[in-house]
């Protein structure tokens, strides 16, 4: 009989192992702050939940071991709507943040996607 999570075995055996804890917990923010967009989005009307504190409470404590996540390595949708940026600079994470063009250029993209899925 197959364990329900073999294909999470056999997937976590095909990914490269981590040269150090440093950059394992780099790579596991770029996942928390994945989860943190669906904890919002999942969110009463988009907004914030217990489940989004518990997300950002992690965020935050990994952030600072290793320093914050690149903004380019964060989804589009937690960059435009101002999260990340406003969780780093409250939490007194040093971090860079995308400019104006870049910004309006995730939008621009986002926005033809959608185009694309209702096929205007």
């Amino acid at each position: 009989m197959t364990s329900p999570w073999h294909r999470a075995v056999a997937d976590a055996a095909e990914e490269h192992a981590p040269a150090d804890y440093a950059e394992a917990i780099r790579d596991e923010l770029v996942r928390l702050w994945s989860d943190l967009g669906d904890d919002i989005r999942m969110a009463y009307k988009g907004g914030w939940s217990v489940g989004c504190d518990n997300t950002a409470v992690r965020i935050i404590r990994l952030s600072r071991l290793v320093g914050a996540t690149r903004w380019q390595d964060i989804t589009y949708p937690v960059l435009l709507n101002g999260t990340y940026q406003g969780l780093m600079t409250d939490a007194g994470i040093p971090h860079e943040e995308p400019g104006e063009d870049d910004l309006r250029k995730m939008q621009e993209w986002i926005d033809g996607q959608r185009a694309a899925a209702r096929g205007v």
